[in-house]
């Protein structure tokens, strides 16, 4: 049943439709819960596809919090910036 869904998550370009958002959130009941995926592009379809497949297949429903939206990338700081920069370099060379 349509209905019976409490747990809505927006991905993809969609997602940064704030005001559709917004709007989401005051008329919908407030039972429901919503999380908007924070890459948000149409790669975002693909990671929502995996974390499904991911649930499905382990049976694990685990809620893990998102600490860094950056989880496949260096986290960037004054101190190792140069340092990203240099590696990004010598790849591109």
């Amino acid at each position: 049943d349509f209905n019976a869904c409490k747990n809505i998550t927006f991905c993809g370009g969609y997602a940064l439709n704030c005001l559709a958002n917004f709007r989401y959130t005051q008329e919908l009941p407030p039972d429901v819960n919503i999380f908007i995926e924070p890459v948000a592009d149409d790669a975002g379809i693909a990671i929502g596809a995996a974390k499904h497949l991911w649930h499905t297949k382990s049976k694990d429903m685990t809620k893990r919090s998102l600490t860094n939206i950056y989880n496949a990338s260096p986290i960037w700081n004054l101190e190792n910036f140069e340092e990203n920069i240099n590696k990004i370099e010598s790849k591109n060379e």
